[in-house]
């Protein structure tokens, strides 16, 4: 990059721009222009106003001494300044944890959306090659996977189209909960001493892998930022603050009617097997949509796990009209229980594709559930054919789990 005597005359859509604006400026590369172009388009700014702050970002720099990678760091600032005026206009209270005690039903298991970008890249460039990934910016000339997240989180992503750290994790994780409240100090019991089912989720990395030595119906406690609530269901965020930090702690000492506490929450909400695939196009737009299923295990297909350790199950109804579902159960979750076992499926449908014998297309298959927890049914269950799947073995940056 060299530097002019005058103000810019034109940046790159060909606008003009005042010489009040700095009193000193740079030249633009033709490569930074279309990042700043492109952020000012997601960030709702001008193309004039970028520059502008690209310009006195990269001057500053330069009049205390930088002499390396001025236009990066000048990039950085922009960015910088671009989140503090977005914090500033969208700042609302930062919201205080609550603190529930309940048992967990599920576990979505861990998600990371930065594996998720680097496997689809992959796969592009083995099924149409090198440089048709670069040309449509799966992967960068000197093969660095590129981050194709428009936005992160509901806002916009400013590293959008930028090459992704070999280094980076994006992990998510949901846990699936039956729990209510506890009161503050002074506040009547019967106004929280309502069972309902729930969700707390997490985007914290250490969190994500944390959650993952969780207790399934174990009583325990948690504090999480409450989302949304109704008089039935909660939603809740995890909470990085110091002394609310989200970790699961089991409760001691007390009794609990797991069993009653979980029917009671649960049977409102069971879904008939032969009314699976109408359940699910009437929600699968939703992201978050979930299924209550009770049946009886037909097959459970142990000894053909999927590359990522997933077993596939059968699950009928208990009427004349007999209906089954297919059932997906993920490697983190036990099947400590047997064929002809009642158990209720809680999970997420989805509907499948198979190839058309007569085109070899991919066409719409059966609806199938991926469950996020099981509960086999109390006094109906037979023995399990096999033990307990060995824990994956994987780095832990956090005690999700405490045993007081």
């Amino acid at each position: 990059m060299t530097k002019k005597k005058d103000v810019i005359d034109e940046m790159f859509s060909g606008e003009k721009q005042e010489q009040t604006d700095v009193v000193k400026a740079t030249s633009i590369s033709m490569e930074m222009q279309k990042t700043l172009a492109h952020i000012a388009k997601v960030s709702g700014l001008k193309k004039s106003e970028v520059e502008k702050m690209f310009t006195e970002s990269y001057n500053e720099l330069e009049s205390k001494g930088v002499k390396t990678n001025l236009e990066k760091l000048a990039l950085n600032g922009v960015k910088n300044k671009i989140r503090r005026q977005t914090r500033r206009i969208e700042w609302t209270p930062k919201a205080k944890a609550t603190l529930f005690k309940g048992f967990i039903i599920g576990d979505s298991g861990m998600f990371d959306k930065a594996e998720l970008l680097r496997n689809e890249a992959k796969r592009f460039v083995e099924k149409y090659g090198v440089e048709a990934a670069i040309e449509q910016q799966y992967i960068t000339a000197d093969n660095q996977v590129i981050d194709r997240r428009v936005k992160v989180y509901g806002r916009t992503n400013l590293d959008y189209l930028k090459p992704l750290p070999t280094t980076t994790k994006l992990r998510t994780r949901t846990i699936h909960m039956i729990a209510m409240k506890i009161p503050n100090i002074g506040e009547p019991l019967e106004k929280y001493e309502v069972y309902k089912y729930g969700t707390i989720q997490t985007n914290d990395n250490a969190l994500s892998l944390g959650w993952g030595q969780v207790k399934l119906f174990v009583p325990c406690q948690i504090y999480g930022i409450i989302k949304e609530e109704t008089e039935t269901d909660f939603k809740l965020n995890s909470s990085q603050a110091q002394d609310t930090v989200s970790i699961f702690k089991a409760i001691r000492n007390e009794d609990w009617a797991l069993d009653k506490i979980f029917m009671d929450v649960v049977t409102p909400k069971l879904t008939k097997i032969e009314k699976v695939e109408q359940t699910h196009e009437y929600t699968k737009d939703a992201w978050d949509r979930i299924v209550f299923v009770r049946g009886i295990v037909t097959w459970i297909n142990r000894d053909k796990p999927s590359p990522w350790g997933s077993i596939w199950m059968g699950l009928m109804s208990d009427g004349e009209d007999v209906s089954e579902v297919r059932v997906r159960v993920p490697a983190h979750l036990d099947i400590d229980f047997g064929e002809e076992s009642e158990i209720i499926v809680i999970g997420k449908t989805n509907r499948t594709k198979a190839k058309d014998p007569d085109t070899g297309k991919l066409v719409n298959a059966d609806v199938v559930i991926d469950a996020v927890g099981l509960y086999p049914i109390r006094g109906l269950t037979t023995p399990a054919e096999v033990g307990k799947k060995a824990p994956a073995e994987d780095e832990v940056e956090i005690e999700g789990w405490l045993d007081n």
